[in-house]
């Protein structure tokens, strides 16, 4: 369950209407800043600045002083910014326009030799638009980042005591690594270092500055400038210096330690000689058990797709090669859809015995391979959904045409029961706010970090604690809908304000029933349900009263996310992810050379639509790889390397060459094999039958894309190994060009052509 720090209740108590004097207002939202709470610091800031419910000394001005008053907006645009609670399309946007309204802010340089603006209030901006950057790959952004920062600079580096400096290095090297005049902003940037490495000591031996000595900042803005410089040693003097003279917030040590390993990596990109932070990386954890191989390796997403039980099936043989690879253990947020949220609820369940009985020390790539394992045989015992009454295994589609559309809340007990009752004993109902991980080894006193909590801890942890996402689509609004161990509601990321006008439904905190109040709570088996709720064949999943309106509170209507992103991408992106990793087996559109019937239009419009929004989706990801927002990106599929011929029109005398075709597509499987595969139904019917065959492609899939797309990222992967899986046999065959295997190949073949159809 959400429970609310003092801090927070203090400011819903602020929000609320509760007046509060004006020095604790301020000591209240540098508080929330330290706890990450930016959207209620971005809220009590807006009040401040109003003189909203604000109760002064008798002694006190009538108005703050303008350097009070500055910093106020600076630090209002700075939370809006960073308030993940508002679409990354405005946020940002909305940051500047307070920074415009309040201060003067421009995106010209004045003429004039001296800048009106302040170096902080420059500053600020310059890390806006470096965070629009990161969210939309618009190289502008990181453009006009550089310009704030270089207006700052310019005032002299002990204006601000060289933080625009050391900014205006990192943006030169980020433009740089976009090979747009290289060598000149490397030097520039390296004509910064050495200026801030002259002149920054110097002033902590002077009276008035000697106070420098005491700010954490200070010691990273040298240590950053001498790593880009290439002398490691002196880097980490400033980094064990400031820890010996400084207690930073817990939150710093892992934003410092996430952009020195970001500036190494840029400057490392190509070089023969790549810089080696990990002795900086090592003095910031302090030898207390913090993963140096996951700071290198970044936030890693993995989304697993809908598409039935044949993407459920498809993404077991995904896990099962990552668990070899060793890669599942740095998984961070696990984003589900559809399918993809049956086997993803089922892995996360398993994923949370193994974190809560093992420190993680103890845990290897053994016991992620067993764990895989273990959901393989779970899934194919149960591999197709039951009649909610009791009785024998049926075809889904049978029982929709006996009875129509299946209720959601009917399916969420059948679901529990077969997939997740057996890893949660005795916790029922399997409510969602229930299945946070709390890991044995956590030590909340070291620095004063509190309970564990997975954005702020898994940097130090070599085996992460993922966030769990399954994505539902609201019909009310046309949002995404998540639900996470902790809330539910509609994300703002992929929302734009300048083209949707639909109000959001903003995230609601766990709650149970308290003091005569209704709960607001759901069960892992409504969330999975709703997630997988096909419109036509399973009714929509209805949260009742959760949102008010002009009347009596309306119902919120939920069906399935694949409706919305059905490769559960926005999720990875919404929580920063840098490597990404895709399991995409949902249907896809095929060439219909068919006369259809006017009923018929309908339905072949909307997966012209759906494949259209897959395309967008795919396009999105490859252009922050191209812009270097993501490390890397596998995004591997059922259709990837088939073979598409152009059809010359009737009379055509173009000569076309094809290209040639060989028994195995690009990935290692028969191509005769994986067209079938990729033509297999998307429904939640029986799989026994083909289950081997689906998770054999998706393991060869992606032991081919980890090798093309991921294997250059150092410590993503440690050694390999190998283990016997139920597909092995499966595996040969689909990937072998002997003929020994022809008739059995053809059986084979014959069952998958088969399995195209809907079973009834």
């Amino acid at each position: 369950m959400h429970q609310e720090s003092p801090t927070v209740a203090k400011a819903l108590r602020y929000l609320r209407g509760e007046s509060l004097p004006l020095g604790e207002l301020d000591e209240l939202w540098e508080a929330l800043k330290n706890e990450l709470e930016f959207g209620y610091a971005r809220k009590v800031l807006a009040l401040l600045n109003r003189g909203v419910q604000v109760i002064k000394p008798a002694s006190a001005p009538a108005n703050p002083s303008k350097t009070t008053r500055r910093k106020r907006i600076e630090q209002h645009a700075l939370c809006t910014s960073k308030d993940v609670d508002l679409s990354a399309a405005i946020r940002h946007d909305e940051a500047l326009e307070i920074l415009q309204d309040g201060l003067g802010l421009t995106s010209w340089e004045p003429a004039d030799a001296e800048d009106e603006l302040k170096p902080e209030t420059l500053g600020i901006a310059g890390g806006i638009c470096k965070r629009s950057y990161e969210a939309f790959a618009q190289r502008e952004d990181l453009e006009q980042s550089l310009h704030y920062y270089e207006r700052g600079y310019r005032q002299g580096i002990e204006k601000d005591f060289g933080y625009t400096a050391i900014n205006t290095a990192f943006v030169l090297d980020q433009l740089a690594a976009l090979g747009d005049d290289t060598e000149n902003r490397r030097r520039r940037a390296r004509r910064i270092r050495e200026e801030i490495c002259e002149k920054l000591p110097p002033l902590t031996r002077a009276d008035s500055t000697a106070w420098l000595l005491g700010e954490w900042w200070f010691h990273v803005t040298l240590a950053e400038a001498y790593l880009g410089l290439g002398d490691i040693d002196a880097s980490v003097h400033w980094v064990e210096k400031g820890l010996q003279q400084t207690k930073p917030p817990y939150w710093e040590y892992e934003t410092t330690a996430r952009q020195f390993t970001a500036l190494a990596q840029l400057l490392s990109d190509g070089s023969t000689d790549p810089i080696d932070t990990k002795p900086i990386l090592q003095a910031l954890v302090e030898d207390s058990g913090g993963d140096l191989d996951s700071l290198k390796v970044g936030r890693v997403g993995l989304a697993l797709s809908g598409g039935g039980f044949r993407a459920s099936l498809y993404h077991l043989g995904v896990l099962a090669r990552l668990a070899e690879l060793d890669v599942l253990r740095h998984v961070s947020v696990l984003s589900c859809v559809s399918g993809g949220s049956i086997v993803g609820a089922l892995y996360y369940v398993a994923l949370r015995n193994m974190l809560q009985e093992k420190a993680d020390a103890e845990l290897g790539t053994r016991d992620y391979i067993d764990l895989v394992e273990d959901i393989i045989k779970t899934f194919e015992d149960k591999c197709g959904l039951r009649d909610p009454s009791p009785g024998k295994m049926k075809s889904l589609w049978r029982v929709v045409k006996k009875k129509g559309a299946l209720s959601a809340e009917d399916l969420v007990r059948n679901v529990e029961e077969q997939f997740y009752l057996p890893y949660i004993q005795g916790e029922e109902p399997l409510w969602m706010d229930r299945l946070a991980i709390a890991v044995p080894d956590h030590d909340p006193t070291w620095h004063d970090q509190g309970p564990f909590n997975p954005k702020r801890h898994n940097w130090r942890r070599a085996n992460k604690v993922p966030a769990l996402i399954l994505n539902a689509t609201t019909i009310n609004t046309g949002h995404c809908w998540q639900f996470t161990v902790s809330s539910m509601g509609e994300t703002p990321f992929a929302l734009h304000k300048a083209v949707d006008s639909v109000p959001r439904l903003r995230r609601a905190w766990y709650r149970a029933d308290t003091d005569g109040r209704p709960g607001r709570r759901v069960t892992l088996g409504q969330a999975v349900m709703a997630s997988a709720a096909v419109p036509g064949v399973i009714e929509p999943l209805v949260l009742k009263g959760l949102y008010p309106s002009e009347g009596d509170p309306y119902d919120v209507m939920l069906v399935d996310g694949g409706v919305y992103d059905n490769e559960g991408a926005v999720g990875l992106l919404a929580n920063e992810c840098n490597v990404v990793l895709v399991s995409d087996a949902a249907g896809q559109l095929m060439a219909d050379h068919s006369e259809l019937g006017i009923w018929s239009y309908p339905g072949r419009a909307l997966t012209v639509l759906m494949e259209r929004i897959r395309q967008a989706g795919y396009a999105d990801l490859a252009s922050r790889l191209r812009g270097r927002l993501l490390r890397g990106l596998m995004f591997i599929h059922m259709k990837e390397g088939l073979y598409a011929e152009p059809i010359g029109w009737r009379g055509c005398q173009e000569t076309y060459e094809p290209p040639p075709l060989t028994k195995l597509t690009p990935a290692g499987v028969r191509r005769d094999v994986q067209e079938r595969l990729a033509h297999l139904r998307t429904d939640l019917d029986d799989f026994k039958k083909e289950a081997d065959y689906v998770m054999a492609c998706g393991y060869q899939m992606a032991k081919n894309g980890f090798t093309r797309s991921l294997a250059t990222i150092d410590g993503l992967s440690r050694a390999e190994e190998k283990h016997t899986w139920r597909f092995d046999e499966a595996l040969a065959l689909i990937t072998g060009t002997g003929e020994n295997e022809a008739k059995e190949r053809e059986d084979v073949l014959a069952m998958l052509e088969r399995g195209s159809k809907v079973q009834t």
